[in-house]
């Protein structure tokens, strides 16, 4: 048998075009040309960057991870009067860790419902994550404060 009649030709696959819902160009169904990952599929990557400008890391993380806006961020920083929610320290009074671009105060959100609550200090931020932000284990801690607080040791040693 000859050679070449064993021999197949590639065959070059075409995707399948599809039509983008915004800008009604079809285009072929590929994910250089339409997202999967941005609502239904079947918007052009060209309208989803014309909808969704990019956003620096600090908005994309606002955003995404806590569901605010910068303008959301700065309205709970005035109504707090710009002091953390717990401890009522400033930026200014803040300890600064030198890997932050800027200072700036953490997000404090439910982590079950995703609800942001306010604005914190880190070393805030920690201890409620440290107590599991359980109000119970809080409360207790308080109460083991008060109950060994220095001033009431020095009560009962007179």
């Amino acid at each position: 048998m000859d050679s070449y009649l064993l021999k197949k030709k590639p065959r070059k696959i075409t995707p399948a075009l599809r039509k983008c819902l915004l800008c009604g160009k079809e285009y072929p169904a590929t994910r250089d040309n339409f997202d999967e990952s941005h609502g239904d599929g079947y918007h052009c990557r060209k309208c989803i960057k014309k909808q969704n400008p990019p956003m620096n890391q600090y908005e994309h993380n606002l955003k995404y991870l806590y569901g605010i806006t910068p303008d959301q961020y700065k309205l709970f920083f005035k109504n707090q009067n710009e002091r953390c929610g717990i401890c009522r320290c400033t930026l200014d009074q803040i300890f600064f860790d030198k890997r932050r671009v800027n200072k700036s105060f953490d997000i404090d959100h439910d982590h079950k419902t995703k609800k942001v609550r306010g604005l914190l200090c880190g070393s805030c931020n920690m201890g409620l994550a440290v107590f599991k932000d359980n109000p119970f284990v809080l409360i207790n801690a308080i109460k083991y404060l008060k109950k060994n607080n220095s001033k009431n040791r020095e009560k009962k040693t007179l």
